[in-house]
């Protein structure tokens, strides 16, 4: 089962349940991250409020994915969650999205060069279900961050 609701706002709602990326908070350096780093992509791990936050900035045009492979191993009701911020909303097209048996769900976040927006979709998954998770950046010359990426089982 593959049901899916995406959303995203800019609320700081705490997000309940337990995240089930490795990594999630890029504490161990990337690991068990996909990322095929465009040549004119500088990125790091730094700390933005206290939390471990994956930042970027590009020189130019720039499209890339930054996306963890999971497989349930509980059936259940869940929501991967991103928060993205970024200095350029011009043109920017920031996609959290999930990848399924060939089938994309996406949702947009519009950035905001002041707060955290939040990327969220909703999911009913069963137990077993190889899924991708990620966000996609699409986008002029940037300088943008994400963090608190996860996947939460709800119930």
């Amino acid at each position: 089962m593959y049901n899916a609701i995406d959303y995203a706002d800019d609320s700081q709602v705490e997000i309940e349940g337990e995240n089930i990326l490795t990594d999630a908070q890029f504490d161990r350096l990337m690991t068990g991250w996909n990322y095929d780093k465009p040549e004119n992509v500088t990125a790091s791990i730094v700390e933005d409020e206290g939390i471990p936050t994956f930042k970027f900035s590009s020189v130019g045009n720039v499209k890339f994915d930054l996306s963890h492979n999971i497989t349930i191993e509980k059936s259940g009701k869940y929501s991967m969650v991103v928060e993205y911020k970024g200095d350029n909303t011009t043109g920017v097209c920031i996609k959290p999205f999930t990848k399924l048996n060939g089938y994309i769900r996406e949702t947009n976040i519009y950035p905001s060069d002041t707060r955290w927006t939040r990327g969220t979709i909703d999911l009913e998954l069963d137990a077993g279900t190889d899924i991708v998770v990620g966000i996609e950046i699409d986008s002029p010359q940037i300088t943008g961050e994400i963090r608190n990426f996860g996947v939460y089982l709800k119930e």
